[in-house]
């Protein structure tokens, strides 16, 4: 879908290990959020996490960068969107945050993470 056309299944299954395999955040990116006021406004912070990813990852930032390592940034940025969301949320509302349980899917994930809706029982 990225670039105009389905994937096959196979193509489908590794995009969604992909993105499963960068979920991971770095412990430093906590620093970056505990510097926020409590209240400040959760887009302002997701902006920023968001943002702060080139700090970890400095060679996103080459225009003329191969589509492998294009594509690299892609997953990056789809793996971590949700616990960068449900991190900038549970700021605001001084809620413990979470991290993600990769035998979730993407929208059960981020469903645990943000809101802390049981899916499946788990």
């Amino acid at each position: 879908m990225i670039y105009g056309e389905l994937p096959t299944q196979s193509q489908l299954d590794n995009f969604e290990h992909e993105i499963r395999f960068h979920t991971l955040v770095h412990e430093d990116f906590k620093i970056i959020l505990d510097g926020y006021p409590s209240k400040a406004h959760p887009m302002g912070v997701l902006s920023s996490l968001i943002t702060s990813l080139t700090a970890f990852y400095p060679e996103s930032l080459d225009p003329s960068r191969s589509r492998k390592l294009v594509d690299l940034s892609i997953v990056r940025i789809l793996g971590k969107f949700p616990t960068f969301a449900a991190w900038s949320y549970k700021k605001r509302t001084g809620h413990p945050i979470i991290y993600p349980d990769n035998s979730l899917d993407y929208c059960s994930n981020f469903l645990k993470d943000d809101v802390c809706v049981t899916v499946n029982g788990v």
